[in-house]
């Protein structure tokens, strides 16, 4: 199972604290690798990692710290991949 999550920063944007929540719930449902996109007008920044560990979580974390900006939409997959 995959873990996903998707933020429009349409007023506020999120605090470390929230990004942690997101994220790490995120990777409880899939721990192979996170992938995040985030949109800002008609630019994009992506990061993708394979993975869960702390080191991937933390860089993780400051790619979002420092990309997402008010009117921001964050598009975050911690990938689960099959077994089968």
């Amino acid at each position: 199972m995959c873990g996903i999550t998707a933020y429009w920063a349409k007023e506020a944007i999120l605090g470390q604290e929230q990004w942690n929540i997101l994220l790490r719930g995120a990777t409880d449902r899939g721990q192979n690798g996170i992938g995040i996109t985030v949109i800002n007008g008609k630019s994009y920044s992506i990061f993708k990692r394979e993975g869960c560990s702390e080191e991937e979580i933390n860089l993780a974390l400051s790619f979002l710290k420092n990309e997402v900006k008010l009117g921001s939409i964050v598009l975050l997959l911690c990938r689960a991949t099959p077994e089968t």
